[in-house]
């Protein structure tokens, strides 16, 4: 997996972001099949705005902001493998796992 892109997903959650194909798009039209309907907005399939990332850093407090055109410049792109697939939902406190898939050796 190619991992080609740092930015941020919010004003408090800087990203990496790899690229999208492969095995990781099977994931997601899998996923999306049987569980689309309990979407919200933003993770509906139907509204395109699935963004595939693994959070660096995630603070509901502090405006990332500020240092992310100096991670930005410094970024180099490099090569990666997903061993594990987290569902998340958002609410007050933060971010809370709600599900966990570990992938199988040399699938990703």
């Amino acid at each position: 997996m190619r991992y080609s892109v740092i930015g941020l997903l919010s004003p408090n959650c800087i990203a990496c972001i790899p690229t999208t194909s492969g095995k990781l798009l099977e994931y997601y039209y899998e996923y999306h099949e049987q569980f689309d309907a309990y979407c919200d907005n933003w993770t509906k399939a139907e509204n395109g705005l699935w963004l595939p990332h693994f959070t660096l850093y995630f603070n509901s407090g502090i405006d990332l902001g500020p240092i992310i055109m100096e991670m930005v410049r410094k970024f180099e792109p490099f090569e990666g493998k997903i061993v594990r697939l987290e569902l998340s939902e958002i609410n007050d406190d933060g971010i809370e796992v709600i599900y966990t898939h570990n992938l199988e050796e040399n699938n990703t």
